[in-house]
């Protein structure tokens, strides 16, 4: 019996959470009670997205600076042209409102 929590109808919807499902969904994990082995549930994903949320946005605010900065700089001796409009947004990552504020 896992003790996390349950995740949100947005979560089970999220390509993240799907990815962390497949990777985990044929392991036996531990139980603290009772004390035994069962096989990873959603909850157990819920626990990983947890773990890494803070991570993700970490990751999101230092690309969004750094694409501010080419912006900026407008660092054409960086990349090309092509590539300069195409990053004349942040990027977005589907997953991110789907599994809560990373913020």
């Amino acid at each position: 019996m896992s003790t996390y929590r349950n995740p949100t109808p947005e979560e089970l919807e999220s390509p993240l959470f799907e990815a962390i499902w497949q990777a985990i969904k044929g392991w036996d994990l531990a139980r603290a009670t009772p004390r035994s082995y069962a096989g990873a549930d959603g909850s157990d994903v819920c626990h990983i997205l947890d773990a890494i949320k803070p991570i993700l946005a970490k990751e999101v605010a230092n690309a969004r600076a750094e694409i501010e900065e080419l912006k900026k700089r407008k660092c054409m001796s960086c990349i090309t042209m092509e590539e300069y409009e195409s990053i004349s947004d942040p990027p977005t990552f589907p997953t991110a409102p789907k599994i809560g504020s990373l913020e």
